[in-house]
């Protein structure tokens, strides 16, 4: 009876993985808010939770590949040359500032690493929600 309860847990997870995206999605513009943040709200809102069943593949695959392409800008400009040479200006910081385009500069790993978590939760729950509908073989079909 334990082992069935258990399982059911396990689908009862399986099945609102999709939730667990939206929130990492959410949780991303909460922790760092800019124009970069801002296709996660209109997508969640504006497109998948209007979707009467779930979002369709391709929904997934963008979100995944922006979230990606996002990384790799964060990445690229916490390279210690490229910080230096951003902010040796006053103009570019003031118009970082300005338009709050949601980079920043991190002097430590550890604060580079906290700025960066929410979207490699949000890669991980992005797998994690691919893994199990290609397990209920729902991934490439619309209900």
């Amino acid at each position: 009876m334990c082992l069935k309860n258990i399982e059911a847990m396990v689908y009862i997870f399986m099945s609102n993985v999709d939730f667990l995206v939206y929130f990492t999605m959410l949780r991303c513009v909460y922790e760092n808010a800019g124009l970069i943040s801002i296709v996660y709200p209109i997508g969640v809102f504006g497109y998948a939770l209007i979707e009467e069943t779930r979002p369709r593949k391709w929904f997934w695959t963008l979100t995944r590949q922006y979230t990606q392409v996002v990384l790799v800008v964060k990445f690229i400009f916490s390279v210690r040359f490229i910080n230096d040479y951003m902010y040796e200006s006053e103009s570019i910081e003031y118009f970082l500032e300005l338009t709050k385009i949601g980079i920043q500069a991190h002097d430590s790993i550890g604060e580079h690493m906290l700025y960066i978590a929410p979207e490699i939760m949000l890669i991980s729950a992005l797998m994690i929600n691919e893994i199990v509908l290609k397990l209920q073989g729902i991934y490439d079909k619309i209900e």
